[in-house]
């Protein structure tokens, strides 16, 4: 997928998340790992979102026992540090808008989930 694709699927991504506005908003690859996801920012900080992308045919890279877990790895984690008091990055919106799995918290930069 091209980088234009990408970026165009970020901002509709943030529309829908958000309600927002961001044809005029800087899009920006964050430093990337060695997982399918690759993450991107929408907009200047400090009022900028997140927006982690998978591609559309990817399995969850995170290790579970059966099915697929009720909360996905990741907002385990995220859970987890903000319990600790740990500036995390608020998650929202999922999948084609759909709230991701488990709940949302709020704290630190907004993000939202795949693109």
């Amino acid at each position: 997928m091209s980088t234009d694709t990408i970026e165009r699927r970020v901002r509709d991504a943030v529309a829908r998340a958000t309600g927002r506005d961001v044809s005029a908003e800087p899009v920006k690859r964050l430093a990337g790992h060695a997982s399918m996801r690759s993450y991107w920012r929408v907009g200047a900080f400090p009022d900028s979102l997140v927006v982690m992308v998978m591609p559309p045919d990817a399995k969850p890279e995170e290790i579970t026992n059966g099915g697929a877990p009720a909360v996905d790895p990741f907002l385990d984690v995220q859970a987890y540090l903000e319990r600790l008091g740990v500036r995390v990055p608020a998650v929202g919106g999922g999948p084609a808008g759909r709230p991701p799995r488990g709940p949302p918290h709020r704290r630190g930069d907004r993000a939202a989930q795949r693109g």
